[in-house]
């Protein structure tokens, strides 16, 4: 009886348990379409923003181009400037530039130039109201406030967008200029109009299913609607070259309808599950142990993979991390720890942005938390690359770093985690940053360049022209870029200059030549070519040389009929040369027999008057004294003037003698200084002397030499009124340095070519004609040319004057021989 009321009992008891069994496996169904509408939503959602992300990146692409494109134009702008300093280029010049630089870019309002800080150059002027806008004392606060922020920067400054006065929604980009010395020289600007830079990044009329917004620095939105900024948007930083924009989108039906569509699904989904629930309670219980062992060895698996993943992580160069959902980090590298200067358990103390890292922009301003990888991956779900930032550390010391960031995901798909990698990339931002400005700085001057700049990949197409090859290829730039060089010019293979092309890009051999080019229309230029490989292909350096080739051929033509003249002329010259030999030489025998009949009276002229003035004849009266001794001075005056004109004619005809021997240099100005000092004496005039300490040996003519001296120290004394004479040996073993100095009248700047003619005496206006016969200076420049030397002389204008006597120390062939033809 206890048996059957035992067994009944139980019956009771195992009767309410299919009871139970459906109300578990219900509230089991309720509660899996709960977590499943939720998880399909999310997934839903998820998708969502991974099909909006794709279809924003071309946008965000593109206007990043457009505008910084743009902007580029204004370091173009700045090297340009700097070429002409310090005066800056002039009003055409900067007209010309400033044509060619906008010409290829939609929405440039004005180009404009602001030395010391007020507008000069404004292009193009019409409608512009800048010109003579001093930017520095600008009434409008703002303008003053962007215009000190450019003064103390060395980059550009973008103001903006906001509305201009000309009208439109414009942003305005500045850059300082300043000279080789670090000086400010005034400001660079270029004013842009914003919609048609949206036009070109095609969001004035983009994809309708989106609603894009675009925001500033300051957080204010120009272009769309605000409303996408509250509604968990994409985003995109725009980096610019001062700051950032962000670009957002949404879906235009919002982010809840793409969610909702899924609801039906998760009905039948519901269904379903109830059915598979209800199929898993009657085989839970038979396969819980394979279920269990099935575990325990996905464990085990895991557990090798955790192994293996940090086996490679500690071997990696790369820092390597791992984020938690809550962006704390949960594992770091022996990398990471050398990168980011801590110990693991201190990074592990850190979240992704904690505060404490003291995270920087490349440009070392503020980053924003929300762009940082871990923020992007978790809003977007996506992976990103190469983003880069800095961290400073409290000493001042700045490491730029690029991260990697991929989600972790569980085996149900939900992200789990963050995977990043960090790699330490200051060296190669300094390096790229110094690449860019040198890119800069060579394609600014390349543009700027008188000669044609050409380069051509690869490919053979042609990948940057310069202003100046445009025009000597008689053909825009557009129609050329991009295209192959065979294509623009039909038949260049057959020439030379293709193969001189083909070397460089194929073997890297340079070259250089002159080529003859036949453009489309028939017309002939002429260019020199210097070819070098580069690395992105091939770099043409052209010179027109068109017009000097036509100028060349002109003085060829010129030259061949100047030589028919030079040797009519030349025919005429030496029958008009023989005459003149013989006229001079017939001149010279005159003089010669001339003065040898004047020499034999005049000698005994002069001898019977010195006898009679010695009064060995008998006594004189006081008068007949005096003219006995004027007609003695007469004679003598005259005598010399025929011996200095016998010797002029004979050095001109070339039959003068030359008398080589080797003497003492020395000794030839001492005895000329003895010779001088009488006459110096006689004026109150000091005369100095200076020879070297030990003698000074010559192979020359002496005699000639000390006639030189004669006559240069003559002049000294006879037009030096007091003060002093001043005689002068330099030697130096090869050249022989004469020079006679006085403190005389000196010579007028205009005459000092004249002194040395013949019979050239200088008057001046209210005084007595000079005593000579103006050929001792003629005659002593001859005398020193003939001794293969040289006179010069340095004179003021009543201070006194310098002759300076230039003789070598050995005597040349010509000098040895015995007479001078």
């Amino acid at each position: 009886m206890a048996d059957v009321q035992d067994s009944a009992r139980r019956l009771r008891s195992r009767a309410g348990t299919p009871y139970i069994a459906v109300l578990l496996v219900v509230g089991f169904v309720f509660a899996a379409f709960a977590l499943g509408a939720g998880h399909a939503r999310t997934m839903s959602e998820d998708e969502s923003r991974a099909r909006v992300t794709r279809q924003v990146a071309p946008y965000a692409s593109a206007l990043s181009s457009a505008v910084n494109t743009r902007f580029a134009l204004i370091s173009g702008l700045h090297e340009y400037v700097r070429v002409n300093l310090p005066e800056g280029p002039s009003a055409e010049e900067f007209d010309t530039f400033a044509s060619g630089l906008g010409a290829g870019a939609a929405g440039i309002r004005a180009i404009q130039v602001a030395p010391d800080g007020v507008v000069r150059y404004v292009y193009p002027p019409e409608g512009n109201v800048a010109p003579g806008n001093d930017l520095l004392n600008d009434p409008r606060p703002e303008v003053r406030a962007d215009a000190q922020r450019t003064l103390e920067s060395d980059g550009i400054v973008l103001s903006g967008p906001y509305e201009l006065r000309q009208g439109g929604l414009g942003i305005v980009g500045r850059q300082a200029v300043r000279t080789q010395d670090g000086a400010f020289w005034g400001f660079v600007i270029m004013v842009l109009d914003v919609p048609p830079i949206l036009d070109e990044a095609g969001l004035a009329d983009g994809d309708v299913s989106l609603r894009f917004a675009l925001r500033d620095d300051d957080g204010r939105v120009f272009f769309g609607d605000e409303g996408v900024f509250d509604a968990a948007p994409v985003s995109y930083p725009i980096a610019l070259p001062d700051g950032e924009w962000v670009l957002a989108a949404v879906p235009a039906a919002g982010w809840e309808a793409s969610g909702d569509a899924v609801l039906p699904w998760i009905w039948a989904s519901g269904t379903a599950l109830a059915l598979a629930l209800g199929a898993s309670v009657f085989l839970a219980i038979s396969y819980q142990q394979r279920l269990e062992r099935q575990v325990f060895d996905q464990t085990g698996e895991l557990r090798a993979q955790r192994d293996l993943f940090e086996r490679v992580a500690e071997s990696s160069p790369v820092g390597i991390t791992t984020l938690d959902l809550d962006g704390a980090i949960t594992y770091a590298n022996a990398a990471a720890e050398r990168i980011l200067g801590l110990r693991r358990d201190q990074i592990s103390e850190r979240t992704y942005d904690d505060p404490a890292w003291r995270i920087i922009a490349t440009d070392g301003g503020p980053f924003p938390s929300e762009h940082l990888p871990f923020a992007r991956v978790r809003a977007t779900r996506e992976a990103v690359f190469d983003v880069r930032h800095g961290i400073e550390w409290p000493d001042g010391q700045v490491k730029m770093l690029s991260v990697n960031a991929v989600p972790v995901r569980d085996a149900g798909g939900a992200m789990s985690g963050v995977v990043a990698s960090i790699e330490d990339i200051t060296e190669r931002i300094t390096a790229e940053e110094s690449l860019r400005a040198s890119e800069r700085r060579l394609r600014a001057t390349m543009d700027t360049m008188l000669e044609g700049c050409q380069i051509i990949d690869f490919d053979w197409r042609y990948v940057y022209i310069n202003p100046a090859a445009e025009a000597q290829n008689r053909c825009p730039a557009e129609e050329l870029l991009g295209r192959r060089y065979a294509e623009a010019w039909p038949g260049i293979e057959e020439t030379s200059v293709y193969e001189h092309i083909r070397a460089a890009l194929e073997d890297r051999v340079p070259s250089s030549l002159q080529n003859e080019f036949r453009f489309p229309d028939g017309a002939v230029g002429w260019f020199e070519l210097e070819i070098r490989p580069i690395p992105e292909g091939v770099f043409i350096l052209s010179v027109d040389i068109s017009k000097r080739r036509r100028a060349e051929a002109e003085v060829q033509h010129y030259q061949e009929r100047l030589e028919q003249l030079v040797e009519e002329r030349t025919a005429q010259l030496a029958e008009a040369n023989a005459e003149l030999r013989q006229a001079t030489m017939a001149k010279s025998d005159f003089l010669t027999s001339m003065s040898h009949e004047l020499r034999t009276p005049l000698n005994s002229i002069i001898g019977f008057s010195e006898l009679l003035a010695s009064g060995l004849v008998g006594p004189l009266s006081e008068e007949q004294e005096k003219q006995i001794k004027m007609i003695l001075s007469s004679g003598k005056h005259l005598l010399a003037l025929i011996n200095d004109v016998l010797d002029l004619s004979k050095v001109e005809a070339g039959a003068a003698v030359v008398h080589a021997e080797e003497f003492d240099a020395r000794a030839i100005v001492l005895e000329v200084a003895e010779s001088l000092r009488p006459l110096a004496e006689e004026k109150g005039l000091e005369l100095g002397v200076e020879v070297p300490d030990s003698a000074c040996a010559m192979t020359s003519d002496p005699g000639k030499l000390r006639q030189i001296l004669l006559n240069l120290g003559g002049n000294a004394v006879k037009f030096t009124e007091e003060g002093h004479v001043d005689v002068r040996l330099h030697y130096d073993g090869a050249v022989a340095v004469f020079e006679v100095a006085d403190t005389g009248i000196g010579i007028p700047h205009g005459e000092l070519t004249r002194v040395f003619e013949v019979f050239a005496q200088i008057e001046r206006p209210g005084e007595v004609k000079p005593a000579g016969t103006g050929l001792g200076l003629a005659l002593s420049r001859q005398y020193a040319e003939l001794l293969g030397g040289r006179i010069v002389v340095q004179s003021e204008e009543g201070k006194g004057s310098t002759f300076t006597v230039l003789v070598p120390c050995e005597a040349s062939a010509v000098t040895r021989r015995a007479e001078i033809q």
